[in-house]
């Protein structure tokens, strides 16, 4: 993929199911995008029409979300002073599944805009905001 994002570091990858006669497979996340050196947390998330999530910045881990279902604006800001692109922002709706990066020291969130949406998040080590963020998780509000 040989798409410019404005925030240095950024990776967004549409994903593609790949339906056979019986069942339909979604790859999410291969060993070949060389997203994450290890996990260390992973989790899907049930988020209701209009919820908003924003995260801290992370300091040292990169995290990875895939959006599965739903329609969800996503937007990243750039928050490292030595990055060539401090200070950008970058918006960005689909209603496709993605497979997106939020680099360490970049700000993220999202909205759901209609109906629900269905999201995981990897991480190589747990999120700051873990276990206090206001998503609504697998239909039950944490």
């Amino acid at each position: 993929m040989s798409t410019s994002y404005p925030i240095h570091d950024l990776f967004v990858r549409e994903l593609k199911y790949q339906d056979n006669s019986d069942h339909a497979k979604l790859s999410v996340f291969r060993y070949d995008d060389h997203l994450l050196r290890r996990f260390g947390h992973a989790e899907f998330i049930r988020a209701s029409d209009g919820s908003s999530h924003k995260s801290e910045i992370q300091e040292a881990a990169d995290e990875v979300w895939a959006l599965l279902e739903g329609t969800v604006s996503f937007s990243w800001k750039d928050k490292r002073q030595d990055s060539p692109t401090f200070d950008r922002e970058h918006h960005q709706t689909s209603s496709n599944p993605l497979l997106l990066l939020v680099p360490f020291g970049v700000a993220f969130g999202y909205h759901v805009d209609e109906g629900e949406a269905l999201l995981l998040r990897f991480s190589t080590h747990e999120p700051l905001d873990y276990p206090n963020d206001r998503l609504l998780k697998m239909g039950t509000n944490k």
